[in-house]
């Protein structure tokens, strides 16, 4: 899915927990919405509400008008506005469907700078930071593996009698399909769920599964099944699945000056985070040697960001439609005339991988620099930025920062 004008949130650390909130608001009595006993749903809801137990940030690029006057600095109180309008608008907007919008119109964050950069263009753009502070609550439908729930006939009732009918009631569902246009195409439905999500259960933001960049700090090496051969000869395999995650701000409740900054290229304050953000995209360049492990997105994809064209086989495969490629380590490629599915067959070629140089992490940022991502290059975000020290332990500060970076405990 791709996500425009949008957010995502980052959790972190290995010290970082989720905590259910089955504490909040429990009780016993009746629990109406508009006349209806929303008791049963509720229950059912809060076993997916969590509580980030420490500040993590998360970023939001849109592309701007090249006429359109930007301010230079990051807490303009006119930027703040405007964001605080978009996380209000989210029950009022929820309903319009969209390709490039899943949950309806809202404010989508990205656990990471670089992985929605193409949402910024390429010279004019705004980059919304958001710090989420100890205490945000989300509704976590990120679930592994895109695992799908089933409602009780008691839950359908309560939906249908809030006016929330859908055929999709009684079938399996994907947990967050209460956010957005399924749902909100019912303005009665829509009133009564904000309620609920809004008032009852507090919910900040709804978190769903969504891709993320591959630094190295935030994926891990692990022995066992499901073992990814990297190029260089490692193994690899993200086992935190809190890191593919994904968030839209559904509530204006932490949308604070403190908590808020919105960059763009004229920018002049905040000099360390704009280094830090900055040193992420060098950071990158360098850790993607390592995980380039989905190797038919390198033959199949002109615009991934992971292609090298003078890679060997990349061109014979392009180029010869009658061939495919069949397999990939560490050691060799093998690509088969299409048909074949023996990758011993004797018709089919090994290609040993050449790999070119590993990008460094430089030591100080340079305004010639390009960076190349999702099929675009684009060039440093910040000239002011010229000769300046890149942030030393940025690995460090992604593991303390990022949601899902680091081995996240959630308490059921």
């Amino acid at each position: 899915m791709t996500f425009k004008n949008k957010i995502i949130l980052g959790l972190v650390l290995a010290t970082t927990v989720l905590i259910n909130s089955n504490s909040f608001a429990q009780t016993a009595e009746p629990m109406e919405v508009n006349g209806v006993d929303v008791r049963p749903l509720y229950k059912f809801f809060q076993t997916y509400v969590k509580t980030l137990d420490r500040p993590v940030y998360v970023y939001s690029w849109s592309e701007k008008s090249s006429n359109e006057s930007q301010p230079s600095l990051s807490s303009d109180p006119t930027s703040l506005a405007h964001v605080r309008r978009a996380a209000q608008g989210y029950w009022k907007n929820c309903a319009v469907s969209s390709p490039s919008n899943n949950y309806g119109l809202g404010l989508y964050a990205a656990v990471d700078p670089l992985i929605t950069r193409r949402f910024g263009g390429h010279d004019s753009w705004s980059l919304i930071r958001f710090k989420l502070p100890t205490g945000f609550r989300v509704f976590d439908a990120s679930l592994p593996g895109n695992q799908l729930i089933s409602l009780s006939d008691e839950n359908i009732k309560v939906l249908e009698a809030l006016k929330c009918s859908s055929k999709k009631l009684t079938a399996p569902l994907e947990p967050g399909v209460f956010f957005g246009p399924d749902f909100a195409a019912s303005p009665v439905c829509t009133k009564n769920l904000k309620l609920i999500f809004d008032q009852l259960l507090r919910i900040d933001a709804l978190v769903y599964n969504y891709m993320t960049s591959d630094f190295s700090a935030c994926s891990h090496e692990v022995k066992g099944v499901g073992l990814i051969p990297a190029l260089d000869g490692g193994l690899y395999l993200s086992k935190n699945e809190s890191w593919r995650s994904a968030f839209v701000i559904t509530s204006d409740r932490w949308i604070k000056p403190e908590l808020v900054r919105v960059f763009n290229p004229s920018t002049t304050d905040e000099v360390e985070e704009r280094i830090k953000i900055q040193s992420l995209f060098y950071k990158f360049m360098h850790d993607m040697y390592d995980f380039r492990y989905v190797i038919d997105y390198f033959f199949r994809s002109s615009t991934s960001p992971y292609v090298f064209p003078d890679y060997p086989g990349y061109h014979f495969v392009r180029d010869n439609p009658t061939w495919n490629y069949k397999t990939g380590t560490s050691n060799k490629i093998t690509i088969c005339p299409i048909g074949i599915d023996d990758y011993n067959d004797p018709q089919c070629l090994e290609i040993p991988p050449v790999l070119p140089p590993r990008p460094v992490y430089p030591t100080r940022i340079s305004t010639e620099d390009t960076f190349r991502y999702n099929g675009q290059s684009y060039p440093v975000l910040w000239k002011d930025l010229e000769g300046k020290e890149t942030y030393k332990d940025i690995d460090s500060w992604m593991k303390k920062n990022f949601f899902g970076c680091s081995d996240v405990n959630i308490q059921q």
